[in-house]
């Protein structure tokens, strides 16, 4: 934001600007691609109005690269989407701008936001369990869903908990970010903000969502193996046998769960026992569907455009699909050079120490496994992510001192 603000407007303008984002990554009524273009436009009016287009040079590289793979896809598969690829830019734009301009408040706004929104979401939750379902307000964007816009009932399966977003896995991703965007210090955010903490647990518990809760299983896994440097007896002897155990009898024992994956698991095997793989929604099939588009065009991906992401899968065109994987959909799109890029650099820009850097896109990756999250600004920017502005441009100070030294060696040695 303008760092010429006052405090409080600046911090007035970085909530509303969170909300925004966290509404435009899911919520049914936020996610038109004219919202997405119209957000793009103004970020880059910002940027123009404000001097700041020119300290955005590894975001434009970093889009060049997708330019150059769209480029490649018109002339491997003869078409592309441009307004899809237009529209796919602009959202990393809006992200990665908000992330750059917010800087080290970005993780503890998202984290107020989320707060705010799960607070709402139990509310509402709770009141929908004993027999109260919200009206429609604002129209249905789904037939499934009625909306109050902060908050989605899900007409299908009132026993969970969708908050602002489009299904109970979606709330239970955006939940997991809060904690992973604190991985280095989640101990001292359960100490400043315990009540925030138990809400957005509670929330996230509410979605009853297999990958949420295998998700945050690693987090309090690695947690515990973190603090093991200050009490690694403790922790070995008696923390991480405990926790696994916790773990594994939960798991084991809340049937939905068990079920849920076992049917998924069952549904990929029928879907690979003939000679062609069918679609299928669920997480595990869509990979192995995937894994066919894969094959064909592992370098540039399949494009955006459902003719050529589908080529060998007509009667799928036009349909909503559903799709279950992010993770497998985001490489069949747009291939193994932007998919290595996009994770490479969420590793490399985070003010993390290096074991808490991996960890963490690895956390990135295994939401992706479950939705859709690539479709919208939050995780699309999230290689543009980091946690401490001072520490990252001190970073890439003395990378590029080193650079210079080397080069400078180099000469020497060969003049």
């Amino acid at each position: 934001m303008a760092y010429s603000l006052p405090y409080g407007m600046r911090r007035l303008i970085e909530y509303v600007l969170m909300t925004v984002l966290v509404l435009v990554c899911g919520s049914p009524h936020f996610t038109s691609k004219y919202i997405y273009a119209a957000l793009g436009l103004l970020t880059l009016a910002y940027l123009v109005l404000s001097g700041n287009l020119m300290k955005m040079k590894r975001l434009w590289w970093y889009l060049l690269a997708y330019v150059v793979i769209f480029g490649l896809q018109f002339y491997v598969l003869g078409t592309i989407s441009v307004y899809g690829s237009l529209n796919l830019m602009m959202k990393i734009i809006f992200g990665a701008v908000l992330m750059k301009e917010m800087g080290d408040n970005f993780r503890l706004r998202y984290f107020n936001v989320l707060s705010f929104f799960s607070l709402v979401s139990l509310v509402l939750f709770f009141m929908q369990l004993m027999g109260y379902v919200i009206p429609n307000m604002t129209g249905q964007p789904y037939e499934r869903l009625h909306s109050v816009i902060v908050y989605q009932c899900d007409m299908t399966r009132l026993d969970r908990n969708c908050g602002p977003f489009w299904e109970p896995g979606a709330l239970a991703g955006y939940l997991i970010v809060a904690f992973v965007l604190y991985l280095d210090s989640l101990d001292v955010l359960m100490k400043k903000h315990p009540f925030k903490m138990g809400v957005l647990i509670l929330a996230l518990l509410t979605t009853r969502s297999t990958t949420g809760y295998l998700v945050f299983a690693v987090i309090v896994f690695y947690f515990l193996i973190r603090k093991a440097r200050s009490y690694r007896l403790l922790v070995y002897l008696v923390g991480i046998p405990a926790a696994i155990f916790v773990f594994y009898n939960i798991f084991s024992r809340v049937e939905f769960m068990r079920k849920k994956l076992d049917e998924q698991i069952e549904s990929a095997e029928f879907e690979t026992t003939g000679e062609e793989i069918e679609y299928d929604s669920n997480r595990f099939a869509s990979l192995l569907f995937d894994m066919h588009y894969i094959r064909k065009h592992p370098i540039v991906g399949n494009g955006l455009k459902e003719e050529t992401r589908y080529a060998d899968n007509p009667e799928l065109w036009g349909l909503a699909l559903g799709h279950g994987n992010g993770f497998s959909n985001f490489l069949a799109q747009m291939g193994i050079i932007i998919f290595l890029l996009y994770f490479i650099s969420i590793c490399r820009n985070l003010t993390f120490d290096k074991w808490d850097s991996l960890v963490f896109t690895f956390l990135i990756a295994m939401l992706l496994f479950g939705e859709q999250y690539l479709n919208y600004p939050l995780f699309l920017a999230m290689p543009f992510l980091t946690t401490d502005n001072e520490k990252w441009e001190e970073r890439e100070r003395k990378r590029l001192e080193d650079k210079r030294l080397k080069g400078f060696r180099y000469r020497s040695i060969g003049g």
